[in-house]
């Protein structure tokens, strides 16, 4: 297997991480989105449909295993940076 670097994915929603501040688990604010590596998997489609195929048909798929989780604020401390002009930019 190959490595293919980490990449991040605006495709699925950010998993839970711990707030930066107070060590809550949010995904409210989003600061950094998690990284993931991308792995080939290879997997088998269902069994073998006429007396000619031997096996079930082969397929290959992209499994992402997170490998740094997001940097996150919960809305509690976000607001609290706001009011002290500290605002952070989301992702």
């Amino acid at each position: 297997m190959a490595f293919m670097g980490t990449v991040t994915r605006g495709d699925v929603g950010a998993p839970y991480g711990r707030c930066i501040d107070c060590d809550c688990k949010t995904r409210s604010h989003v600061l950094e989105p998690a990284e993931y590596e991308i792995h080939i998997a290879e997997g088998r489609m269902g069994p073998a449909h006429n007396r000619n195929q031997s096996h079930s048909e082969v397929n290959d798929s992209e499994v992402f295993e997170m490998v740094v989780g997001p940097k996150v604020l919960c809305h509690k401390c976000w607001l609290i940076k706001q009011s002290k002009g500290e605002g952070y930019r989301c992702e």
